[in-house]
């Protein structure tokens, strides 16, 4: 597993409504596509399938997201390339306009040539979600 952290300049709630407004995902997050296939807001949760082309590797998966008390978790249910992906986001306010948002990841492939690069596949998607995701709410 992977944790990374980034101080965000916008209000917790600003960076939550990111999280959550799925279908704005290939806007910020280097998903290609994003559908949600079943959503429930009386429990926070919902299932979306997200398209993602990287490396040649076209991959579809499906993801299993909940929400509460700021903190988003994922875990997959479905992809062609990937035996795992489960990932939390947490975020703490930090005063009106700021905010610490933690991300732990964990990746793992069915291919397991390309487990042999895991922890720096971990290491990049971390980074570069985490600038996303602050550049993404910063203009939302």
């Amino acid at each position: 597993m992977k944790t990374r952290a980034m101080e965000i300049d916008c209000s917790a709630d600003k960076v939550l409504k990111t999280l959550l407004d799925f279908e704005n995902y290939p806007n910020w997050s280097g998903f290609k596509s994003a559908k949600v296939i079943e959503s429930n807001s009386q429990l926070g949760a919902s299932t979306v399938e997200f398209e993602i082309v990287t490396s040649g590797i076209t991959d579809k998966l499906t993801l299993g997201i909940a929400s509460s008390n700021n903190n988003v978790v994922w875990k997959l249910r479905q992809s062609e390339h990937l035996s795992e992906l489960s990932g939390e986001f947490r975020i703490s306010a930090l005063s009106e306009s700021s905010c610490l948002v933690e991300y732990n990841l964990v990746v793992n492939f069915k291919n397991p040539i390309f487990n042999l690069m895991k922890k720096n596949i971990e290491d990049q998607m971390t980074q570069k979600v985490l600038q996303r995701l602050a550049d993404a709410a910063k203009t939302a």
